[in-house]
């Protein structure tokens, strides 16, 4: 993160602790584009509506998926709002394990054939 970056962060957290929520969002709107995932979380701090807050969340779980007050915002905002879900992304995770899992069952197969020879 740029030392700029990081001031403007820390600007913007000021702001929304003190509910200055406007004057928040017009420094979040300069630097939005080239934001990482701390400027998203508090994008979607100041957010006006849940739409909105869902997007900025997932952006910042992209930038950073370790971003714990992301996660536990989204997981709050998805049992409110159930319809943001969506599980199709679920499928493709749980697609994508099975396929890990059949090959390194293969994989160890193969080795045990080359470890008895």
């Amino acid at each position: 993160m740029t030392d700029e970056l990081a001031r403007k962060n820390a600007q913007i957290r000021v702001k929304i602790n003190f509910n200055e929520l406007e004057e928040a969002r017009i420094l979040l709107a300069e630097i939005l584009p080239k934001g990482n995932s701390e400027t998203y979380y508090l994008a979607s701090l100041v957010a006006q509506n849940d739409e909105e807050r869902f997007n900025y969340l997932q952006d910042a779980i992209g930038y950073d998926d370790t971003n714990e007050d992301a996660q536990k915002a989204l997981t709050e905002l998805l049992e409110r709002n159930p319809e943001f879900y969506d599980p199709r992304k679920t499928r493709r995770l749980f697609i994508a394990c099975g396929v890990l899992a059949v090959f390194s069952v293969i994989v160890m197969i193969v080795l045990v054939i080359l470890i008895w020879q």
